[in-house]
């Protein structure tokens, strides 16, 4: 049972992109499971889920106006 339910939610993730993909392709905004802003140098992550990103985007950019390298990661749902 757990296996399968394992292998299941594998295979979704990949499905979950074509479905970012084709949106992307009809909207013109690309979306990702797993979103990054600003992490490349990061000290410090900011990490939050689905409709927190963009607040987390705001104070990122707002710490690294006050010099702390800051990024944030959202997961998509």
């Amino acid at each position: 049972h757990k296996y399968n339910q394992n292998t299941a939610m594998q295979n979704a993730l990949g499905v979950i992109q074509q479905v970012y993909d084709r949106f992307a392709e009809v909207t013109g905004r690309q979306y990702q499971h797993l979103m990054a802003w600003n992490m490349e140098d990061a000290d410090v992550a900011i990490v939050v889920a689905n409709s927190a990103a963009g607040n987390a985007r705001s104070v990122a950019a707002k710490l690294r106006e006050e010099g702390v390298k800051a990024g944030a990661r959202a997961v998509a749902k």
